[in-house]
């Protein structure tokens, strides 16, 4: 049940995040380059959580609980920072 919640979370996120790429039509890299950075990790998320690939088995951070949860959570921050930043028009993006 957990893993569904996860997974769900992680395709919600994505498609935050992309529907942000195409809707705002950003002129900064930065943004740009952080949201595909955030869909990637999402898309990884799923493969973990679903047991897709060798590297998300045998991956020595997603495979103990802590360091997948401190990996999810700074996803999840990472991806919730972007929302905000993407949100802000004023938003000076010169980092």
């Amino acid at each position: 049940v957990l893993n569904v919640v996860v997974i769900v979370t992680a395709v919600h996120l994505a498609a935050g995040q992309t529907l942000g790429l195409v809707i705002q039509k950003s002129n900064y890299p930065m943004e740009v380059v952080m949201r595909v950075f955030t869909i990637g990790h999402a898309v990884l998320i799923v493969m973990n959580e679903c047991e897709l690939t060798r590297f998300t088995k045998e991956s020595l951070i997603l495979r103990n609980f802590l360091t997948r949860g401190l990996f999810y959570a700074f996803v999840g921050c990472v991806g919730n920072v972007e929302n905000d930043i993407g949100s802000n028009n004023k938003y000076n993006n010169s980092w």
